[in-house]
């Protein structure tokens, strides 16, 4: 099994219905597995979905997100 699905696991059971998938990614960011990163303040973009995720890559492309998201 992979990382994701057991970390996704260990989640549900240690938390049950208050488990969320930004859980897991926290869990990537604090084990060092991810890095975050900021795209502007205030910006939120989703993409949970393949509408949002053409959505965000577009605004990628038009330069509307911080080119240098990498926190020093």
């Amino acid at each position: 099994m992979n990382v994701f699905w057991n970390l996704f696991d260990a989640g549900v059971a240690e938390m049950g219905v208050d488990f969320s998938i930004s859980d897991v990614t926290r869990r990537y960011v604090k084990d060092g597995s991810a890095t975050l990163l900021t795209v502007g303040e205030e910006t939120w973009v989703d993409c949970g979905t393949a509408e949002s995720l053409l959505q965000a890559s577009i605004m990628a492309r038009d330069g509307k997100l911080n080119p240098s998201p990498h926190r020093e």
